[in-house]
């Protein structure tokens, strides 16, 4: 565009939503610049915590190798299918 040239309402509105994108976009950065991985493990903790003790627990895997690291089996288990919570072991 040269100088002196007027915009279509049609480009000036894919930059005012540029900008008002752009806007959200930085205050979404300042919200999490102060947020620890800490913090957010510990938020999902609790969100996973709630989540499995309001679960009916309505069904139930058969049981299958529990494994503490990849390819370290210790034990057998039988899970929840919604909320992944351990109902049994089986040593």
């Amino acid at each position: 565009m040269g100088e002196g040239e007027e915009m279509s309402d049609e480009t000036m509105d894919r930059a005012i939503a540029e900008v008002r994108a752009l806007r959200e976009y930085n205050e979404e950065v300042e919200r999490i610049e102060g947020i620890t991985i800490k913090q957010i493990r510990e938020r999902h903790q609790k969100e996973i915590e709630d989540f499995q003790n309001n679960c009916r627990h309505l069904s139930i895997s058969n049981w299958m190798p529990f494994m503490w690291a990849p390819g370290h089996y210790s034990h057998e288990v039988k899970i929840c299918l919604r909320c992944n919570k351990t109902m049994e072991t089986n040593p």
